[in-house]
């Protein structure tokens, strides 16, 4: 249960998702797309929805359904900036703060018989265009800067302040190794962060899944986890060399997981392996196969087991 929401958002809902359109059942692709958001939005991360409809989006592209692609990556955007005003009130537009301010004042200094006749509060558009511009900053230096600092603040710690792990911080190696676990991301938290940790929060410092080795062996851990990398794209390609429109739908969210968590953790806990293998129970199934679905080109339907 301790990683059911990682394996649900990242992989359970998208896949079940894109592999229900490749074979033609709209209903269930909708109805999990459906489900897919609202839990998604409940877990309060902005990453959330993108992370749910980039699969179907990536499918939708490959299969050169660009108007249904821009429509799924539209209806994202409204509620990835829908998460963006709600779980920062700073940003929020003139519009939103303005009248629960004055909604506020009416219900302490007003009878209720009142509040209808209350006049609509003026809002000021320079006011919006501001906060949808900070709203808009922010959710771009995430992306593009945020990873590389993380990475640097790595670099700059290991070793001169945290010695290397030995092996220690991969947890399926502590039995082997008579260790503890030394949970990295955490640990740097506690440093880097020291006034929260102090007051008994508890946060984790993510970096790209290549910082772990390092952590671990040094420069030599680099150089392993590399060659790992290249193990792991290499398998991916045998296994879906027979449906290539569906290595990026169902690999890509991970793949780009992967500038901020550890490959192992996402390939046994993450939901990478449970989205490989859903591919493989239901469109590398063996026996006696046929062709399903009608919306879309025979070449990107699923062969699946006649029953």
């Amino acid at each position: 249960m301790k990683y059911a929401s990682s394996i649900a958002a990242h992989g359970l809902f998208p896949i079940v998702i894109v592999l229900a359109i490749a074979n033609g059942q709209r209903m269930l692709a909708l109805l999990t797309g459906a489900v897919g958001l609202i839990y998604a939005i409940c877990l309060m991360q902005k990453s959330g929805p993108i992370l749910l409809m980039l699969p179907l989006a990536v499918y939708l592209l490959s299969t050169r359904h660009f108007i249904k692609a821009a429509l799924t990556s539209a209806v994202v955007g409204v509620v990835v900036i829908f998460m963006g005003f709600a779980a920062n009130p700073k940003v929020r537009p003139a519009a939103m703060v303005t009248l629960s301010k004055e909604l506020q004042k009416t219900r302490i200094t007003k009878p209720a018989a009142d509040v209808a006749s209350t006049p609509s509060p003026r809002i000021s558009a320079a006011d919006d265009a501001s906060n949808a511009k900070l709203l808009g900053a922010s959710l771009l230096y995430r992306v593009l800067v945020t990873l590389g600092e993380v990475v640097g603040q790595w670099f700059d710690v290991i070793p001169a302040q945290i010695p290397f792990g030995e092996g220690c911080g991969y947890r399926f190696l502590t039995s082997l190794l008579h260790c503890n676990f030394q949970n990295y991301p955490r640990i740097l938290y506690d440093h880097l962060f020291p006034s929260e940790a102090s007051m008994g929060l508890k946060g984790t410092v993510n970096a790209a899944s290549m910082m772990t080795a390092y952590a671990n062996f040094g420069w030599l851990g680099l150089a392993l986890i590399g060659v790992f990398h290249a193990i792991v794209a290499w398998v991916l390609l045998i296994i879906f060399q027979r449906d290539p429109v569906l290595t990026l739908p169902i690999n890509m969210t991970f793949i780009l997981l992967l500038s901020s968590g550890d490959i192992f953790t996402l390939l046994f806990s993450g939901g990478w392996g449970l989205s490989i293998l859903l591919f493989a129970m239901i469109a590398r199934a063996g026996g006696p196969q046929k062709e399903i679905g009608t919306d879309f080109p025979s070449s990107t339907r699923l062969r699946t087991v006649t029953l």
